[in-house]
C-alpha cells in the first residue's frame, strides 16, 4: 500500500493588494524552532504589535517528552512505549506521544515506493531502519498503541491522496492507518499522512517530511471524504456507505473541518443531497477559526451572508470579489466580522493579513456567487 497526500501551494497575483495567495503545511523545524507552546502554524516573525495570544497545545508536555526520546530508549517496542508513556495519563496523551514521536523519527521509504523493492515493515524493522510505508506506519503505531493498553486497531483501505481525481474507479485497497478508541468513540490517526506530503522530483514521488497535526485524532465523519475502510466495522459513521457511494462524495479540503465546520453534519447532509458543493479551503499559516461563515460554497448576489473569524494574530481580513473590489472586515481583538451583499457575480475571496515577515494576503475559504 502506496498511499500518500499532496502539500501545493497556489500562487495568485492580483494587482493592487494581494500578491500572494497559498497554502502549506507546518513544518516540524517550523513547528518546534519557534516554540510548541502553541498549537496550529505558528508566527516566525517577532510580534509587531499586541495581539492576543494563540491558543496554547494541551499536550506540550507529552510531545516534548516524545521529542526528547533518546535512541537508547528507542532500540525496541517495548522500551519505547514505556518511555513515551511516562508523562501521559490518558490514552488520548499516549496515541499524542506515539504519533509525535513517529512522524518525527520516521521517514516515508521514498526508494520502496518508486522501485517496488520493499524493506522489513515489522515494528520491529522499523525501528531498526526508521523508514516506511504507510503500512509499516501503522503495524508500529498499533503495536506501541497494543503496549501501552490502547484500544487500538490497523485499518486498510481506499484513499484519496496524492494524484487522486474524481473519475478513478477504486479497485485494490491502497492505503492503511489506525483508529483507537477514545473515552467511548473511535478517532481515526494517520501517522503517514502527518508525518509527510508528496512532491514530484526528476520524475520521481518524493515524499517531503512536512508536519501535519491534522491527522491526529480525526472525527471518522470527516476522514470519510478520503478514508474508506475496506471492513465496514472501522467505518464508524452512520449511515454506512459503500464504495461506490465513497467515490462519489464530494472533495472537501480537511482545512474546512480544521476551520471548525461540524465533520458529522456536513458528512449526514452530503448523504441526503449529493449534489452539495463547499468552498475550497486553504490551509492557513497562522491559526484561524470560522465563528460564522455560510457552510456551502455556491451564495447569491444582493443577499447578506454573515461571516466572523477569529485571528489572533490577524491583521487585516478582506473579502473580494470578482470585479477585484475589496471589502474589509471589522476588527476587534482577533475577531474579524462582516456582513458581505455584493451584485457582483463570480469567485469571491476570504484573504487575511496576519503577523509575518511579508505583506502579502493569505487565502482563507473561497465560494461562487451567482
Amino acid at each position: 500500500m502506496l498511499c500518500l497526500t499532496g502539500s501545493s501551494y497556489k500562487i495568485l497575483r492580483i494587482p493592487g493588494l494581494i500578491n500572494k495567495i497559498h497554502f502549506n503545511e507546518t513544518s516540524f523545524s517550523s513547528l518546534f524552532s519557534a516554540s510548541i507552546k502553541n498549537s496550529g502554524a505558528l508566527i516566525t516573525a517577532e510580534d509587531k504589535r499586541e495581539s492576543p495570544p494563540l491558543p496554547a497545545n494541551p499536550y506540550y508536555t507529552i510531545d516534548l517528552q516524545a521529542l526528547q526520546c533518546p535512541a537508547s530508549e528507542a532500540l525496541n517496542v517495548r522500551s519505547l512505549a514505556h518511555f513515551l508513556q511516562k508523562n501521559a495519563s490518558t490514552d488520548l496523551e499516549k496515541a499524542r506521544a506515539i504519533y509525535i514521536w513517529i512522524t518525527k523519527n520516521i521517514d516515508y521509504d521514498n526508494y520502496a515506493y518508486n522501485t517496488r523493492i520493499y524493506g522489513d515493515y515489522s515494528p520491529q524493522g522499523i525501528l531498526n531502519s526508521r523508514r516506511a510505508l504507510c503500512g509499516g506506519f501503522s503495524n508500529l503505531f498499533y503495536a506501541l498503541g497494543k503496549e501501552m493498553n490502547l484500544e487500538i486497531e490497523k485499518v486498510i483501505g481506499y484513499s484519496k491522496g496524492y494524484g487522486y481525481n474524481q473519475a478513478r474507479q477504486f479497485k485494490d485497497a491502497d492505503h492503511a492507518w489506525n483508529i483507537i478508541k477514545i473515552e467511548g468513540h473511535w478517532r481515526v490517526f494517520d501517522a503517514t499522512w502527518g508525518e509527510g506530503s508528496m512532491k514530484i522530483i526528476n520524475g520521481q514521488i518524493i515524499n517531503k517530511k512536512e508536519f501535519n497535526d491534522y491527522w491526529f485524532n480525526v472525527s471518522p465523519y470527516a476522514a470519510i471524504f478520503s478514508h474508506m475502510p475496506q471492513d465496514r466495522r472501522y467505518m464508524n459513521v452512520l449511515p454506512v456507505i459503500d464504495l461506490t457511494a465513497y467515490g462519489n462524495l464530494p472533495r472537501i479540503d480537511k482545512e474546512y473541518f480544521r476551520l471548525g465546520f461540524d465533520p458529522e453534519d456536513t458528512y449526514k447532509h452530503i448523504y441526503e443531497n449529493s449534489s452539495l458543493s463547499f468552498p475550497h479551503c486553504y490551509k492557513t499559516g497562522t491559526y484561524v477559526k470560522a465563528l460564522k461563515a455560510p457552510k456551502y460554497s455556491v451564495l447569491y448576489t444582493n443577499r447578506t451572508y454573515e461571516f466572523e473569524f477569529y485571528i489572533p494574530k490577524g491583521i487585516s481580513v478582506a473579502a473580494v470579489d470578482a470585479a477585484n473590489k475589496w471589502t474589509f472586515f471589522e476588527s476587534k481583538n482577533g475577531n474579524f466580522k462582516l456582513h458581505f451583499n455584493t451584485l457582483v457575480k463570480g469567485e469571491l475571496q476570504l484573504c487575511m493579513k496576519y503577523e509575518t515577515d511579508d505583506d502579502s494576503y493569505y487565502a482563507i475559504m473561497i465560494y461562487e456567487l451567482r
